[in-house]
């Protein structure tokens, strides 16, 4: 009855993980005293309780020293920076993303980002696009390292933010940035700021209604 009931609001798997849990499959077999049925439950909220605790432990760590964020959207690394110059170190990110100098902060680039230069790195027209992002997605390959944070420079980390394997991603990859951002300013220390940078006014505004900060970068005229 449950089942009926939720399976028009909720995916199936989520069902599924609700509802039939351990202990009802134990439930429903006429296995053991309700005692044991309870004890059975319990031992299965307490591991997954020790594991969320892992994790939270864990991402704690990984952003102690992340300072404020600077989240670069693709359109960054395509649209704004200059060729020529190295894209990790060729370039004040502090300035940017309109920092204060000598500010501790980190570059932290969503998987998401990672995703669409790969693709625009096969796909991208004309030509001279094409190549400018597959010299930035050879250069980014370098450094990048996905677990925890690089030195890129003084008071200057470098950083990927990779979602739990139980993400589901939103279908527009500009909301999914957009979402992991905020998921990451709830991550970094009090006090802390993170701040989108991106080229795309489309996604600038709707990143501001979400009430991230925001610093709109226009394109650069390359003809």
């Amino acid at each position: 009855e449950i089942v009926d009931t939720l399976r028009h609001v909720l995916h199936p798997d989520d069902v599924r993980a609700l509802v039939v849990t351990e202990s009802y499959v134990w439930l429903m077999g006429g296995n053991g005293t309700t005692q044991q049925q309870i004890g059975l439950e319990i031992d299965a909220l307490y591991r997954r309780l020790a594991l969320m605790s892992d994790e939270v432990l864990h991402e704690a760590q990984r952003w102690m020293w992340a300072g404020s964020a600077i989240v670069p959207d693709t359109s960054v690394f395509v649209e704004v920076l200059d060729e020529g110059r190295n894209v990790i170190t060729g370039f004040d990110w502090r300035e940017l993303a309109e920092m204060r100098e000598h500010q501790p902060c980190s570059v932290v680039i969503p998987l998401a980002v990672l995703a669409e230069l790969d693709h625009l790195r096969k796909t991208a027209r004309p030509e001279d696009r094409r190549k400018r992002v597959r010299d930035r997605v050879n250069e980014l390959s370098e450094v990048i390292q996905f677990d925890g944070l690089q030195v890129i420079g003084p008071d200057l980390r470098l950083g990927v933010l990779v979602p739990g394997l139980e993400h589901t991603p939103m279908p527009v990859t500009d909301a999914e940035i957009i979402d992991q951002a905020l998921q990451l300013h709830s991550r970094l220390a009090h006090g802390s700021s993170t701040k989108l940078v991106t080229a795309d006014l489309s996604q600038a505004n709707q990143a501001r209604t979400a009430q991230l900060d925001v610093v709109y970068r226009p394109p650069i005229d390359r003809r």
